[in-house]
C-alpha cells in the first residue's frame, strides 16, 4: 500500500508488531476497566491510540487478542458521539471507526 509513497523496511515489520503488542499488554493490564487510559480524563490520548488502532485494524494488524481491558475500551470511544461523528464516508465504505 505505502510503497510506491515511502521507504518500506519489512526485515522490521515483526520486530515492530511484537512490541506494539507487548505495549499494548502492558497497558491492558494497567487499565483495570477504566474508561479511559488517563483515570477519569478522555484525553488525546484516548483519540491518538483510537485512530492507532483503528489504522492498525484497518491494514490487517489484529491487536485485540488477550487485551480485553482495551477491547472494551475501544468499543467506548468507538461508541462517543465525537467518533461516530468524526467518520468520512470512505472510511465507513472500509470499515474504519476514525
Amino acid at each position: 500500500m505505502y510503497r510506491s509513497r515511502m521507504v518500506i523496511l519489512p526485515d522490521c515489520a515483526d520486530g515492530f508488531k511484537t512490541l506494539m503488542r507487548d505495549g499494548l499488554g502492558w497497558l491492558d493490564s494497567q487499565m483495570g476497566g477504566r474508561a479511559t487510559i488517563v483515570p477519569g480524563r478522555y484525553t488525546v490520548v484516548d483519540i491518538a491510540l483510537f485512530a492507532a488502532l483503528d489504522f492498525a485494524q484497518g491494514v490487517g494488524f489484529s491487536w485485540s487478542a488477550g487485551h480485553t481491558n482495551l477491547v472494551s475500551w475501544f468499543a467506548a470511544i468507538a461508541a462517543r458521539p465525537a467518533a461516530r461523528a468524526s467518520l468520512h464516508p470512505l472510511a465507513v465504505a472500509r470499515g474504519q471507526r476514525c
